[in-house]
């Protein structure tokens, strides 16, 4: 899998003349996407099938796309900053 991953980022560079890649390998798109962001510049970060909510747990919960800054602050306000924590939200 790895040698796939420095094939297609020696490929970018080649053909960009130079562009660099950060790549992410999950299991599902989404996943794929938030590690991708993980090592970046130029780097590479691979999701174990069955690791995700390991991998996601201590993120901040605007690491999943579409969690802005306005969902952000409303999550704030009831006190959750993290995955981990929108996982398992009080009932207060």
């Amino acid at each position: 899998m790895l040698e796939v991953v420095d094939v297609i980022r020696r490929d970018i560079a080649d053909l960009t003349g130079g562009l660099t890649a950060s790549v992410g390998v999950a299991s599902s798109k989404l996943m794929a996407k938030i590690a991708s962001e993980i090592n970046k510049p130029n780097g590479v970060f691979v999701v174990e099938p069955g690791t995700e909510a390991e991998v996601l747990g201590p993120m901040q919960a605007t690491a999943i796309p579409g969690v802005g800054p306005a969902t952000a602050e409303r999550l704030r306000r009831v006190g959750i900053l993290t995955v981990e924590e929108l996982r398992t939200p009080s009932e207060d």
